[in-house]
């Protein structure tokens, strides 16, 4: 079931239990206040709906509104932040595309980062469509921010020109593993040869074209 499924059923299932809470709630309170005026019971064989009956569906319909609402603006909101955490949000800030030499600072904002789950640089050449981890060093600030370095092509003036893509991604247990060990190989041969294939789970949250200068 998808998170939004997930939401609607919650707003469904709130919204009618509060309903239904607010109109036993009006039914008991109108009982508790005794079967008529002065506690005198109302007439056997009445030939209309005694003016208790239509107060006694007036507060029933009044009960339910009020549930609802309260429902709607109250408990489903509290509910589903108990049941579906907040979606994680990763977004780039700089650069904003342009000419770059070939080390790059990246900066970004974060938002609901779950706690097993790390943020990744890429860079993704478009001339040999391969995607090249960057240094998982990704420094985290208490402003919502955080800050990395991306190195687009190589060494000297050969990719001079070339368009890349610096991707932020958030990867969970298993795709950080598969990463690791990409970027632990390639630094310890000096090897980066980069991947064709990215791990399933990784999630791309944001890009920016750059151009090598």
């Amino acid at each position: 079931m998808s998170d939004e499924t997930l939401r609607k059923l919650i707003e469904v299932v709130g919204t009618v239990l509060a309903a239904l809470i607010g109109a036993a709630s009006a039914v008991a309170a109108a009982r508790i206040r005794g079967p008529g005026e002065g506690g005198k019971p109302a007439s056997p064989t009445p030939t209309a709906p005694a003016p208790r009956q239509w107060k006694l569906v007036a507060l029933v319909i009044v009960g339910g509104l009020v549930g609802a609402l309260l429902g709607y603006f109250l408990v489903f909101p509290a509910l589903s932040h108990a049941l579906i955490p907040p979606k994680p949000a990763l977004a780039i800030t700089q650069p904003q595309g342009g000419s770059f030499p070939r080390s790059v600072v990246v900066r970004g904002t974060y938002a609901n980062l779950p706690h097993d789950h790390n943020i990744w640089l890429l860079v993704y050449c478009h001339t040999v469509n391969k995607y090249y981890p960057q240094s998982p060093s990704i420094r985290l600030f208490e402003t919502s921010e955080w800050q990395g370095q991306a190195f687009i092509g190589r060494e000297g003036g050969q990719d001079k020109g070339r368009s890349y893509d610096i991707i932020v991604a958030l990867a969970d247990e298993t795709a950080h593993r598969k990463l690791m060990q990409y970027w632990e190989q390639a630094k310890a041969t000096q090897d980066h040869r980069g991947l064709d294939v990215l791990p399933d789970s990784l999630r791309f949250y944001d890009h920016v074209t750059v151009t090598r200068q």
